[in-house]
Order: structure tokens, then C-alpha cells, then sequence
């Protein structure tokens, strides 16, 4: 029978199966707009939710994307459909909304629209566009092949139960991306306060700890980088090592691993748990992280130790301060740092022990936002798998 995997027990009748342009009036037309209006175009949207929106006069939008959208209208991303980053519009504005011709806006006959919006983002509908799309960087679907693919519908009231059950679903991950948006605001805004000394720290018996003093890392600290073994030489790899690249210097696990000869036989040097990791250059440049593991380092990362610094705290400083060492330290859009440059960076530094209350604080407030991460990966799962088994 055409029925799917999982499905509420009181709906027993099969599916039934049509194209998308029998449902859904595919990019209505409408050119009669105001001389302002809201514009969506792809990097507006993420997992069906905007993330911003531009407010654009009439004449700026390209003629092809005069589609003005209607409550309960679908917005399909129809280029590069692989990333799933369709919208459900709710309501209308006071100004007028449009999409760009990256999207195919859906606009349904009789069938319930939310049951179709989430249907659009089942893989197996997925599979038959991209199968559909033509072009590589751009991968796109027409319209005309797009109203083509078949889609299976339940009943009306099947439609609603299902549509519903998701959308609490949804309501759950949006409040806690809200959530997760209030903690990084909040810290954002602690960091400025406590690394402009506006928010200051007592000692136990209540008194102002000793003013903060400029110190030069390479004066307070003592760091090297790795190397990478020869990458043709076999019995260097597939060993025990893990080998830390610095992409994954906040991960508890590595995809390479070293042998002791790969080791002895390159410049790569072992890292300890609890060590500070900062990637010197690449698409990662200028990130910081307390290492998770013990293992083996790169060229690209520096490793640093102290017996007079705080780690956690310089973790917490090098993180606050990291676009602005990017803006200074940037070539050819990556930053490129080095361990010279590293060693010549000057910061004020509270006393030891005030450094370890300003780390101890900032870390309660990260467990508390990683928890809230960890749910929100959690429900996106139990999401995910959903909609693979809910739909035919």
C-alpha cells in the first residue's frame, strides 16, 4: 500500500498520488506592486525561517521576480535544492513581499500548504528534483520539470494532523534558536563589559583586586606549532595518534590518525588535554579552543601552555577579540597569523586569581548555552527523521 512508516493510528486509506501542478499554481503571476516592497532572496532564508529581510524600491528588483506572495504561499528553493532552505509564508505586510528567481513560489489549489511545505522537504521529493536540476556549481530545477514530479497525499484531515504534529515540532527548535540568539547576546554583551573592566570581579573577603597590567603573550606564555608526516609514506598513518588539523581543534575525536614513526619522522608535535589551541591560518584562522584530546598538531596550529595564565581565560580573551585580530592580520581574505605575531600580541590581564573567576563564570555561562545547542541538534534529529517517515 501507498501509506508511510509512521502514521497516527484512526487514518488507514492509501495515498493518493499527482504531479505538483495539479495541487499547486506554480510562480503566479502579479506585477502590480507598490514602490516599496519586502524582497527575499536565498541568503534571506534558513531552515525555512528568514533571517532577515531587504526593503527595496520597486525599480532595484529584477522584473522575472514580480511575484508578490500571498498567505500560505511556498517558497521552494529551486536552485541548489539540496540545502532545504524553502519558506512558509504566514502573513501579509504592510509593504508588499516578493521572492527571487531562486525560489518557485507554490501556491496551493485545495491541498492543505503547510502539509505540501513540509512534504518539499521529504529526501525522496528531494532525490527527484536534484535528479531533475541542471547545472554544477548552480544546480537548478525549472518550473515546468518541477510541477512534473509526483507527490503522495493523504486525506484532507490526514493533511492537517500531520502539518499540526510538525509544527509543534518546529515551535520547539524556534524557541530554542531563540533561546540560544538570548545567550550569545547576553555574553556578548558580559565579554564587553568584563574585557573593558566595567564589570569587575571581588576577591573572598569582598575587596577590588589589584589593577589589571598590559602583558605581551610570548612574556607569559610558550607555544609551538606541528608539522605535518609525509603524506606518501604509508607507515606514517593509520596509527594510534590522533592528528589534530585545525578544522577540528573543538573536537573530541580526529578523522587522521599518526603512527609513532609518522610522529618521530615530521615535524608534528603531541598536544595534551587542557592545552589552548589557535589555529594560525586557513578558513579557521584566529580560532581558539581548549583541547579535548591528546594527540598530534599541524603546521596550521600553534599550541599554548602557561604556569602563570589562565587558559580558560585566555581562551575566552582570544575569542572576544578575534575578528579585530582578523582585520589586522588578513590576507587574501584568510587571516595569517604566525607564532612571532602570536607572541607580540599585548592585552590587560587581571591577577591570577581574577582571571580564574572571570573563566569559571564564562564557562558556566558556555555549559549552559552548549546544553541548549545540544537540545536544539537533538529536536533537528528527531525532526529530520520525521519527515522521512512520515511521507510516501
Amino acid at each position: 500500500m501507498n501509506i508511510p512508516k509512521l502514521r497516527f493510528k484512526e487514518f488507514t486509506d492509501d495515498w493518493k498520488t499527482h504531479k505538483l501542478k495539479n495541487i499547486c499554481y506554480i510562480n503566479p503571476k502579479s506585477s502590480n506592486l507598490n514602490d516599496k516592497f519586502y524582497y527575499i532572496d536565498l541568503e534571506c532564508v534558513q531552515y525555512g525561517r528568514l533571517k532577515y529581510i531587504q526593503c527595496i524600491n520597486k525599480l532595484e528588483a529584477p522584473s522575472r521576480a514580480q511575484r508578490v506572495l500571498l498567505p500560505q504561499d511556498i517558497l521552494f528553493q529551486s536552485v541548489r535544492a539540496y540545502q532545504k532552505n524553502s519558506y512558509f509564508f504566514k502573513k501579509e505586510n504592510d509593504i508588499q513581499t516578493v521572492a527571487s528567481t531562486g525560489y518557485a513560489q507554490l501556491r496551493t489549489k485545495k491541498e492543505l500548504s503547510l502539509y505540501i511545505y513540509y512534504y518539499l522537504y521529504f529526501q525522496k521529493f528531494i532525490n527527484k528534483v536534484n535528479k531533475l536540476s541542471t547545472g554544477t556549481s548552480y544546480p537548478a530545477i525549472n518550473s515546468t520539470d518541477l510541477g512534473m514530479i509526483n507527490i503522495n497525499i493523504p486525506s484532507f484531515q490526514e493533511q492537517e494532523k500531520i502539518a499540526n504534529f510538525l509544527s509543534t515540532v518546529d515551535k520547539k527548535i524556534e524557541n530554542l534558536e531563540n533561546t540560544i540568539t538570548s545567550l550569545e547576546n547576553q555574553k556578548k554583551g558580559l565579554l564587553q563589559q568584563i574585557f573593558s573592566q566595567k564589570l569587575r570581579f571581588k576577591d573572598k573577603n569582598g575587596n577590588n583586586y589589584p589593577n589589571w597590567e598590559k602583558k605581551k603573550l610570548g612574556d607569559i606564555t610558550t607555544s609551538y606549532s606541528g608539522g605535518t608526516p609525509s603524506v606518501n609514506v604509508k607507515d606514517y598513518y593509520n596509527g594510534t595518534i590522533p592528528f589534530i588539523k585545525s578544522g577540528e581543534i573543538h573536537n573530541s575525536f580526529t578523522e587522521t590518525f599518526i603512527t609513532e614513526t609518522g610522529l618521530n619522522s615530521s615535524s608534528a608535535k603531541l598536544v595534551k588535554k587542557g592545552d589552548l589551541l589557535f589555529a594560525l591560518y586557513g578558513a579557521t584562522s584566529g580560532d581558539t579552543s581548549i583541547s579535548k584530546i591528546n594527540g598530534a598538531i599541524n603546521q596550521a596550529i600553534l599550541c599554548v601552555r602557561s604556569t602563570t595564565l589562565n587558559l580558560h581565560y585566555l581562551y575566552q580573551l582570544l575569542n572576544f577579540y578575534r575578528n579585530k585580530l582578523l582585520s589586522i592580520y588578513l590576507q587574501g581574505g584568510q587571516g595569517n597569523f604566525s607564532a612571532t605575531i602570536f607572541k607580540n600580541l599585548i592585552f590587560n590581564f587581571p591577577c591570577l586569581e581574577e582571571q580564574t573567576k572571570i573563566a569559571d563564570f564564562l564557562s558556566a555561562f558556555d555549559r549552559k548555552l552548549e546544553n541548549q545547542k545540544a537540545q536544539l541538534e537533538h529536536w533537528q534529529q528527531i525532526k529530520k527523521g520525521l519527515l522521512q517517515q512520515m511521507f510516501v
